[in-house]
């Protein structure tokens, strides 16, 4: 049996995850066009099986969210960011303040969720990082929001 640190059960855990989204073991083993029993040891914790780099593609393609690669990167002390258009709600402060309370309970639930069996792994402490990313992000956006607005009452 391989080496197992706590590289090997992030892993392990993102790609239960990345099934779980892609709708279990039979859904999933369908769109990574591998066998059930194959998809079955990639969920088992117990098995020393990884994703392939083809499996994981497609699933993280249909799932659209690069669940297990984000790990693999973060792993690496790097970041996945996602390449999209940052809207600020320039004239509407209150839909960014109620977008900093949702990015907060996300935390929260995140965090509980990870407490739920009584350990904290670091798989735990990855999903509730991410949920911070998300946090940091809608609080630079109320912040922009409350700039342009401030820029706005100086000029009219």
């Amino acid at each position: 049996m391989g080496e197992r640190d706590s590289w090997f059960f992030r892993m392990k855990a993102a790609q239960r995850e990345l099934i779980r989204v892609c709708g279990g073991i039979e859904a999933a083993a369908a769109i990574g066009l591998v066998s059930a029993p194959q998809m079955g040891r990639l969920n088992n914790v117990g098995a020393e099986d990884l994703m392939s780099a083809r499996v994981k593609a497609r699933l993280e393609g249909h799932a659209g969210d690069p669940i297990v690669s984000r790990v693999e990167v973060e792993a690496l002390g790097w970041s996945v960011v996602t390449l999209e258009t940052r809207v600020v709600q320039a004239d509407d402060p209150h839909v960014a303040h109620a977008r900093v309370l949702v990015e907060a309970a996300d935390v929260a639930r995140a965090y509980a969720e990870g407490c739920r069996d009584g350990r904290f792994s670091p798989a735990d402490a990855a999903a509730t990082e991410r949920e911070l990313s998300e946090l940091a992000r809608a609080v630079e956006d109320a912040r922009l929001s409350g700039a342009c607005l401030q820029g706005k009452q100086r000029h009219e």
